[in-house]
């Protein structure tokens, strides 16, 4: 059974998943996140998640454009 995304409300995704996301290590992505650089929630102590468009916002500010 697939879950609907309510309205207003942001997908969340662990920390392994935005790495494996992003092509790279958990060890890498903590340091994303330690230096500020991508937001993330603390659903509980054991659980920190990262919004979606967040994640979306850190790629777009990170991407090279060349024009």
């Amino acid at each position: 059974m697939k879950l609907q995304q309510a309205a207003n409300v942001p997908e969340f995704i662990t920390f392994a998943q935005a790495a494996t996301l992003l092509s790279i290590s958990l060890r890498q992505f903590r340091r994303l996140v330690d230096g500020g650089k991508v937001p993330y929630v603390k659903v509980s102590e054991r659980a920190p998640r990262v919004r979606v468009g967040d994640l979306n916002d850190y790629l777009n500010s990170v991407t090279v454009r060349h024009g």
